[in-house]
């Protein structure tokens, strides 16, 4: 199963380290530089089989944390594909470079085109 940090759970980069928050039940942790490129990858979610050891330490540090989500990905139905088409226009402007007149075409088409539900 694909793992992913929760919603509540945000991390930035500060001037010495990585900076983790459950800004739900304010838990504050810290990570060194190192660690940048795993935090870039959980947030999108990863398959924890595929870590080193330095970062499944860390992955069932979180874990026992209760910090990480599963991240459910469904095919998008057919009669979803507006609402997806609406959504990106909205976050990324219609004048993107596959606007939605090139979806459209390619609906018959599109097999990994994904819509992520909470």
């Amino acid at each position: 199963m694909i793992k992913t940090l929760k919603k509540q759970v945000k991390w930035r980069k500060d001037k010495k380290e990585l900076f983790i928050c459950d800004c739900k039940r304010l838990i504050d942790l810290k990570l060194s530089f190192e660690h940048e490129s795993f935090l870039k990858r959980l947030s999108m979610g990863l398959n924890p089989g595929e870590l080193v050891a330095k970062e499944s330490l860390i992955f069932s540090e979180f874990e026992k944390m209760n910090l990480l989500d599963d991240l459910k990905i469904n095919q998008l139905l057919k009669e979803d594909f507006y609402l997806a088409m609406n959504l990106l226009d909205n976050e990324l402007g219609k004048n993107r470079a596959r606007d939605s007149n090139f979806l459209k075409k390619m609906q018959n088409f599109l097999l990994g085109f994904i819509w992520v539900r909470n």
